[in-house]
């Protein structure tokens, strides 16, 4: 079954049956509106339950949509025209971008096994075998340096102006906002600020933790790292208000 929520309207959710679909869009009422920007379209896509999941169809004229997953570093571009794509993630969210903004809907899948086998397979393990794989020295950075050793506030106490960039990197793991590791834009939109001060930001956080900044895939091992032992937390939140 999946059940698709939307966070324009709290409280509002949608129960999908294998074969039932759902549209949404800027024309679409109920949990399916995403948005009223002209770059939306009035039917932007479409989401199909199925015994392993769901699919997407991206249906609108303008842009296409992103579907993020929150428990693993995947996300799948769907431009328009295309699908149905079958989708194995069992929380995720689909993401239409528009301009500078964006909006979303929450998804969650129960009862798949073909979703269940996608969890499963990247558990708590997947960033140990994810670093190993991609750069030797992720795996150490994993569990060293201690984040009590990461200098992350000036000489007067105050934090750097690059934290609140990595809170913001965090809150989709911590449970908060679209899923999957936030885009430059996205965080340049949840910030307020200027699309090159997240890039200023995010090249420190990098150097902060020992990272170069072209190291793919080194930001959802950071936000795992931060949030793992606790150099971000869910009460860190309220700073970026």
């Amino acid at each position: 079954m999946l059940t698709v929520t939307n966070p324009r309207s709290p409280g509002l959710k949608l129960a999908l049956e294998p074969e039932m679909t759902m549209d949404f869009g800027r024309a679409i009422g109920g949990v399916g509106r995403i948005s009223d920007h002209r770059e939306v379209s009035r039917h932007h896509g479409t989401l199909v339950a199925s015994d392993d999941g769901f699919a997407v169809i991206s249906t609108g004229t303008h842009a296409g949509f992103v579907v993020a997953d929150r428990t693993t570093p995947s996300r799948l571009y769907v431009p328009c025209g295309v699908g149905p794509v079958s989708v194995p993630f069992a929380d995720a969210s689909v993401i239409v971008e528009f301009g500078e903004e964006f909006d979303y809907l929450d998804i969650r899948v129960t009862g798949s096994d073909a979703a269940d086998r996608w969890s499963n397979a990247w558990g708590p393990e997947m960033r140990e075998r994810s670093a190993d794989a991609a750069r030797g020295k992720w795996a150490a950075l994993l569990t060293a340096p201690p984040m009590s050793e990461v200098r992350w506030r000036m000489a007067n106490g105050k934090p750097y102006a690059w934290f609140d960039t990595l809170i913001a990197m965090c809150e989709p793991t911590l449970g908060v906002g679209p899923a999957g590791t936030p885009t430059n834009r996205q965080l340049a939109t949840r910030r307020r600020v200027k699309l090159r001060v997240i890039e200023r930001h995010v090249a420190s956080i990098y150097e902060a933790l020992g990272f170069d900044t072209d190291d793919k895939g080194a930001r959802y091992v950071i936000v795992q790292i931060a949030v793992d032992q606790g150099l971000v937390t869910r009460a860190d939140l309220t700073a970026l208000g």
